[in-house]
């Protein structure tokens, strides 16, 4: 999931930019700049904008340690300009910054040849202009020592264009969308797969259903018949051509996904989009796809029926947009949803125990509520969808 490495400016020549230009210094004849920290961005982010209407840039930044010392990470910003647009230290350092490898990163600390990799959510005003590039700095310490040092690093490019536009994915209403950029389960899916390092579920979601009393369970938790959400219609969310079909995993008992990590999916359709990218669907229901690779569809077409299949812990759609018709070996690109409306947003601390016991779940009435086009849900909104 995630392709290319992107190229970071020289260190000299990233520094002299910052200085005036009668400061300028002669490559040829200046010191040596050592920046044992390299920085990388994965892949060029691209804006869009979710239903609370604000921008978003949405990426990561691998940090390694090519240094002999341990080296202590105090701040990461992004800067357009001198302006800076996302800044983070102390505790939001060490809640967006994670060290392969580990499961604690509360020590901000990369050990000689260790790697970071720090997520990136950039927020822009409604009325801010994308800028065409972001700069980061990077200060440091290394271990022991009591000076910090500054190094800079920069995206090289911001990937204007738009995101995809698509249909929805689904019919009718009370659709939770759940694990959205917003979140973590997607949003820090960045795994080494065909020698490439990737995003696809960047932008995935998973979509859940409550029914009309508002309950996300409505019988026994092991049966997949007692959510909402199983054997729901699945829709094209464009005209398009099926390019992969996966039938031939069974449902799973609620609650125990399958961890298969050749095929999280489970049983999976991969179909082209208009504008050259790729819509991916999974944990469908056995016997119920009803296409084949090769058939041309149509936005709104019955491709299937939601299930709970492969890396799943309840029946659920997972839908996300890649750059390639490939399951794990692409990068995620934002989409748009079409005409769908926001009604609620559901309480996320009060959830997962009030849908054990089978009561209608708490919402919230945020001031994004209303009907929406051409946006991408947030973290938690109940969606109706109109196709």
């Amino acid at each position: 999931m995630f392709a290319r490495l992107f190229a970071v400016f020289s260190a000299a020549s990233l520094l002299a930019s910052w200085l005036p230009v009668e400061a300028e210094v002669n490559p040829a004849t200046e010191a040596a700049n050592w920046t044992p920290v390299l920085m990388k961005s994965v892949e060029p982010p691209r804006p869009f904008t979710g239903v609370d209407g604000v921008k978003n840039l949405v990426y990561e930044v691998v940090l390694t340690n090519y240094g002999r010392k341990p080296v202590k990470v105090i701040s990461f910003e992004a800067l357009d300009k001198d302006s800076v647009l996302l800044s983070l230290t102390k505790k939001k350092l060490a809640d967006n910054l994670t060290e392969v490898g580990k499961t604690d990163s509360a020590d901000t600390m990369l050990q000689p040849g260790e790697v970071g990799i720090v997520w990136m959510n950039i927020s822009l005003p409604e009325n801010y202009k994308v800028p065409e590039s972001i700069s980061h700095k990077l200060i440091y310490r290394e271990v022991p020592g009591n000076e910090d040092a500054a190094d800079f690093g920069a995206v090289t490019a911001i990937d204007l264009k738009e995101p995809i536009h698509i249909g929805p994915p689904l019919q009718g209403s009370n659709w939770i969308a759940n694990n959205c950029y917003d979140g973590i389960p997607h949003r820090r899916a960045l795994f080494p797969v065909s020698n490439g390092l990737y995003s696809s579920q960047r932008y995935a979601i998973d979509w859940t259903k409550l029914d009309d009393q508002r309950r996300a369970l409505t019988g026994n938790p092991t049966k997949v018949e007692s959510y909402p959400a199983y054997g729901q219609p699945i829709l094209a969310v464009a005209d398009g051509t099926i390019l992969g079909v996966i039938d031939k995993f069974l449902d799973q008992v609620p609650g125990i996904a399958s961890k298969d990590k050749f095929y999280p999916g489970g049983n999976t359709i991969i179909m082209s989009l208009p504008e050259g990218a790729y819509a991916f669907y999974a944990h469908i229901k056995p016997g119920t796809i009803t296409v084949k690779e090769g058939d041309k569809v149509k936005r709104g077409q019955v491709l299937g029926y939601v299930g709970n299949v492969g890396n799943s812990s309840e029946p659920h759609l997972h839908f996300h947009v890649t750059d390639k018709p490939t399951i794990f070996a692409a990068n995620s690109v934002p989409y748009a949803i079409d005409n769908f409306e926001v009604v609620a947003k559901i309480d996320e601390h009060k959830f997962d125990s009030e849908k054990l016991r089978k009561v209608p779940v708490t919402i919230d009435k945020p001031a994004y509520v209303g009907k929406h086009q051409g946006q991408m849900p947030k973290e938690g909104s109940i969606i109706t969808f109109s196709n």
